[in-house]
């Protein structure tokens, strides 16, 4: 009976073990995976409010700012006569550009920028981070044909178009194709009645 009791611990013990190790594995395959994105964003997050906050005290060099015109006739606009501070960054010809403050007068919305070199890198690790999971040992000229017949098995290849137009705004919206047979049945061909 005492053999059989220190063969149950031992058995429990083997399974915690083998419970905390699968669970280890799991975290470690999920570090892998997903853990230098949450990296990156998380260096972004403090790029981000570090350069507002800078923005937001003025504390940037004006020599290296970027003023940008865009001619608009916007209805019931009234015109600015400061600038305003606004929030938000861009990316132009593969560098990356913080916006600093705009006006609105004359019909002609004035932006200030500055380049943002800081995301620019962050953006340039995240990119290197995300092509080191593409597996670069196929030939770079495409998909392979079994890929591609791989994915038009599971997607539809048919889309509808519809337009929806509200005052100046076109939208176009994408549906995918109906999967029901009776979709691309046709109606049945009327008969005339047999005499």
């Amino acid at each position: 009976m005492v053999i059989q009791s220190g063969f149950c611990r031992l058995a429990i013990i083997t399974i915690v073990q083998k419970r905390i190790l699968s669970a280890l594995l799991i975290v470690l395959v999920l570090l892998n995976t997903m853990g230098y994105y949450f990296i990156i964003a998380g260096f972004e997050l403090r790029n981000d409010v570090s350069a507002s906050n800078a923005l937001d005290v003025d504390n940037y060099d004006v020599s290296s700012t970027v003023t940008l015109r865009i001619p608009i006739a916007l209805p019931y606009q009234y015109d600015n006569a400061d600038f305003m501070r606004v929030e938000g960054k861009f990316v132009h010809k593969g560098e990356s550009y913080r916006l600093i403050k705009q006006k609105y007068a004359n019909d002609t919305l004035t932006v200030i920028c500055i380049k943002d070199e800081a995301d620019q890198r962050i953006r340039k690790a995240l990119a290197d981070v995300a092509f080191s999971y593409v597996d670069s040992t196929s030939d770079t000229q495409g998909p392979s044909e079994t890929q591609s017949l791989f994915i038009k098995e599971y997607l539809g290849g048919v889309r509808t178009l519809i337009t929806v137009t509200t005052g100046w705004v076109m939208e176009f919206r994408f549906h995918p194709a109906g999967q029901s047979h009776e979709d691309i049945s046709l109606p049945e061909i009327p008969h005339p009645p047999r005499a």
